[in-house]
């Protein structure tokens, strides 16, 4: 109907003002030979005709339709087809249905104005949500070009220092860099709310995880079914990639094998993430050159929580407690449960 619409409202007025005169002389045809000269007749077609004329030509030719139809409506008094001096009660008949018809008029090119509105609205709001997706491809590009290069330049800075503490620094910083490019990748993958789903997240940060890490060392990866505000997945995400390298680098020296378990669940009004490894053990060295042990410590202050690291010669156990976000988890069957 929209289309319609808009289609004939791109039509010159002597045009419109044809098609109304034809489609109530075609009712008037129509009329003729249905005439039961009740009460009423020819007024129902007429009026019904008045208002879809309105409705897709507008106010001016659903009046010029009035006018006509007021005219040959007189056409259906005694006697039937012949024009002749219309009786009072006849003439207040044709003016009651001029009245009605010009109302009907007038609410059908409200109507069709509305129709209209609403439709363009719609439009530019399909076109500025385009607009804004485009743009927002384009950024995450540019994000992504941005990591790249700052990798690349922090793995050259590293391969460049003489000193061994520097590079070591150097190294770490790509680490930490590429960790947050993953991140963000992932996380431009969040619903319009901002919120990701944490089984989700958790498997995938494993997944790119396990295929960073030696064929040996397996994965293990439970998490209940909760949806994570992005404020919350980014320094979570951060948290576990750090203890997981820690763990990588340290645990498994000299080991043929070993196993890294990841889980998150809810314990009351907390959320308790759990990084284990069956290692020998990090021995003091979660620090890894002095950024490992401040940037857990800082990740866990901006979650609001705690970080408790238990290592020892039958693995390394760490865990992290924050508050459940302002918008409640929602758990489902099958969650992980409470962590021990």
């Amino acid at each position: 109907m929209v289309n319609a619409i808009k289609f004939t409202s791109s039509w010159p007025l002597a045009g419109r003002l044809l098609c109304a005169f034809a489609a109530t002389l075609s009712c008037f045809i129509i009329q003729l030979p249905l005439e039961t000269r009740s009460f009423g007749d020819p007024f129902a077609i007429f009026l019904g005709c008045a208002f879809l004329v309105a409705l897709l030509f507008g106010r001016m030719p659903g009046g010029v339709a009035v006018l006509v139809s007021a005219v040959l409506s007189s056409l259906f008094f005694e006697p039937i087809g012949v024009p002749h001096l219309i009786r009072a009660m006849d003439l207040v008949q044709i003016e009651a249905y001029a009245v009605l018809a010009a109302g009907a008029v007038v609410l059908a090119d409200q109507i069709r104005k509305t129709l209209v509105a609403v439709h363009d609205a719609n439009e530019a709001l399909v076109a500025e949500d385009t607009r804004k997706t485009v743009r927002l491809q384009e950024v995450q590009h540019r994000v992504a070009n941005s990591f790249s290069s700052l990798d690349a330049l922090m793995r050259q800075r590293a391969k460049s220092a003489s000193d061994p503490n520097v590079t070591g620094a150097f190294e770490q910083a790509s680490e930490l860099i590429h960790t947050v490019a993953r991140l963000s990748h992932r996380l431009n993958m969040a619903d319009p709310s901002g919120r990701v789903d944490a089984r989700e997240f958790l498997g995938d940060m494993c997944a790119d995880l396990r295929a960073c890490a030696p064929s040996s060392v397996s994965f293990s990866c439970e998490a209940e079914c909760c949806e994570l505000p992005i404020s919350i997945a980014v320094p979570l995400g951060l948290v576990v990639n750090e203890l997981v390298t820690n763990a990588l680098k340290y645990a498994f020296r000299d080991r043929e094998a070993g196993l890294i378990r990841i889980a998150l669940g809810q314990d009351g009004s907390h959320l308790v993430l759990l990084v284990e490894d069956d290692g020998i053990g990090m021995q003091g060295k979660v620090q890894g050159g002095g950024m490992g042990v401040p940037l857990l410590n800082g990740l866990a202050k901006s979650l609001k929580g705690k970080l408790e690291v238990d290592s020892g010669p039958g693995g390394t156990r760490a865990f992290l407690i924050f508050p459940v976000p302002a918008a409640p988890a929602r758990p489902h069957s099958g969650a992980a449960g409470h962590l021990h």
